[in-house]
């Protein structure tokens, strides 16, 4: 049998030319190393840009999906609440059943719609 051999088994003290979040990294445990990085419980990283691919889920609930150019704007049910497209077809599809249009902080209604009535306040 080969490996190494309890004499050659490295211990973070033995590991002089790194910093102690380093040292935490390299031989701690994944929550130690997560919180050095600043990946842990309670952290809030920042980061610059990000990539996904799949679906993004909120408490287990897929809230964004993306297929076949369009994507997709999912309710707590999974329901399909509105649908953004890209060059495929420039339109958005907004699926439910009341629809307000307001200013950016929402403290100015410009229009209202559902199957009953379109208001608009200009």
């Amino acid at each position: 049998m080969s490996g190494p051999t309890p004499s050659s088994i490295r211990t973070s003290a033995d590991i002089s030319d790194s910093t102690a979040s380093g040292r935490a990294v390299l031989t701690g445990t994944p929550a130690q190393g997560a919180s050095a990085l600043g990946l842990g419980v309670g952290d809030s990283p920042t980061f610059t840009s990000l990539s996904l691919s799949g679906t993004i889920s909120i408490g287990g609930n897929a809230v964004l999906t993306n297929g076949g150019g369009f994507t997709y704007i999912r309710d707590g049910s999974g329901t399909i609440n509105a649908i953004a497209v890209g060059s495929n077809d420039p339109t958005n599809y907004f699926n439910n059943t009341n629809h307000y249009f307001s200013s950016r902080n929402g403290s100015t209604v410009y229009g209202f719609f559902n199957a009953a009535a379109l208001t608009l306040n200009v």
